[in-house]
């Protein structure tokens, strides 16, 4: 799984924690970073981010980390969209996005912060509605989930859920890890794709397209079954 570096990888160098910030004064660690390798980019889960940069005096640093760096440099950007590029956000800096099939037929769905990390402790639905005899396909193309089976808050994981209907829909099971589900169809015209992530690691999330497909042409073929006789042999027709 690609998550962040955990903290305990920069326990003897020069560090730059990054925090969400909770009533712009308590403060919930997201990572620590250090070394040469750029992260991705990071979006905070509060209105508020904080960066903490910490250099170690030399005397407490080992004879390999003796040497001159030049820090860092980063750029910031305030969003209301969670870095979204498709679907109607029902409210600025909300995660729940409509997805209609009269505005668009097919498209892609991301999680939130599609260019890096996801944020923590964050929930995000995405709503699909069709037309009169339509279902919605899900075709996964990328999944990195920070979790393990079976994917919930027992676990503490993040994880993704879909359902059929408003509530939880407890015939199709949640998913987690970087092993993308199968192809996912809806029931009916309406569908709901949850991504729920805890305050612990983040991954880089996940891309699936999603297609509205007219069930109305398509019946399905209702296969007779041939009786088994004496002498003869039975199957499908």
């Amino acid at each position: 799984m690609s998550s962040a570096p955990h903290p305990r990888t920069c326990l003897h160098t020069d560090t730059l924690a990054m925090y969400n910030l909770v009533n712009n004064y308590t403060r919930q660690e997201i990572d620590t970073f250090c070394g040469t390798s750029v992260p991705l980019p990071i979006m905070s889960s509060t209105p508020g981010l904080q960066l903490v940069f910490t250099a170690k005096p030399a005397t407490s640093l080992p004879e390999t980390s003796l040497l001159i760096h030049n820090g860092f440099s980063a750029r910031f950007k305030f969003v209301t969209n969670l870095g979204m590029k498709s679907g109607q956000q029902t409210a600025p800096g909300v995660c729940q996005f409509l997805y209609n099939s009269t505005n668009a037929a097919n498209g892609t769905v991301y999680s939130p912060n599609p260019e890096g990390y996801y944020p923590q402790d964050t929930t995000c639905h995405y709503l699909f509605y069709g037309r009169p005899g339509e279902v919605v396909r899900l075709t996964f193309k990328y999944f990195d989930v920070e979790g393990v089976m079976p994917c919930n808050e027992a676990t503490d994981s993040d994880y993704l859920e879909f359902s059929n209907f408003p509530s939880a829909d407890r015939k199709i099971p949640a998913y987690c890890g970087n092993v993308a589900p199968s192809i996912i169809q809806s029931d009916g015209t309406f569908f709901r794709l949850t991504f729920r992530s805890n305050n612990k690691f983040s991954g880089t999330g996940f891309a699936t397209d999603y297609q509205f497909l007219d069930m109305s042409y398509q019946p399905y073929t209702i296969k007779k079954v041939i009786v088994m006789t004496a002498g003869g042999s039975g199957g499908y027709s």
